[in-house]
């Protein structure tokens, strides 16, 4: 066959079986398809109390020595760098919060009635306001820095 025949044979097929009705499938055709595939065994598919106990023993090893190297890791990597920045910038926050508690001491011993549940209260009271104080003097802080972070020396913002 030359090549234009080809072509004039292939456009009279496919305008030939385009013209024909689709066919139903017969309505035997899925049942038979389902019953020739192999059926699953139902005590394949076993959940974790199934597994050997040397199985699930050695997958627990693997998760808790997993678990630990990703502690590790994010303490070596993310933790210890973060404290000591965190640490340098919390110096003079530390010492006034001291300052602070040596203050309340004493203003605790002098007004304070010699027993010890009110002085413990308030100083636990003294504890938690200096404690928001302190977080939100380091947030303050923190934020200032971002601020001039954000600022090119010599800019006029308002």
């Amino acid at each position: 066959m030359k090549r234009y025949e080809e072509k004039e044979w292939e456009a009279t097929l496919h305008r030939l079986l385009n013209e024909l009705e689709p066919v139903p499938a017969p309505p035997t055709l899925l049942p038979r398809i389902l019953s020739a595939l192999p059926q699953a065994d139902p005590h394949s598919v076993r959940g974790w109390s199934a597994w050997p106990w040397t199985v699930r023993a050695a997958v627990f090893l693997a998760l808790a020595a997993l678990a630990g190297l990703s502690g590790w890791l994010g303490t070596v990597c993310l933790w210890e760098p973060a404290g000591e920045a965190l640490a340098a910038a919390g110096k003079p926050v530390w010492a006034l919060w001291r300052a602070a508690g040596a203050v309340a001491q004493g203003l605790a011993e002098q007004w304070l009635p010699t027993t010890a549940a009110p002085r413990f209260l308030l100083m636990c009271v003294l504890f938690l306001a200096g404690t928001a104080a302190a977080l939100l003097a380091a947030g303050y802080v923190r934020l200032l820095q971002l601020v001039s972070a954000q600022i090119r020396p010599g800019e006029y913002h308002s």
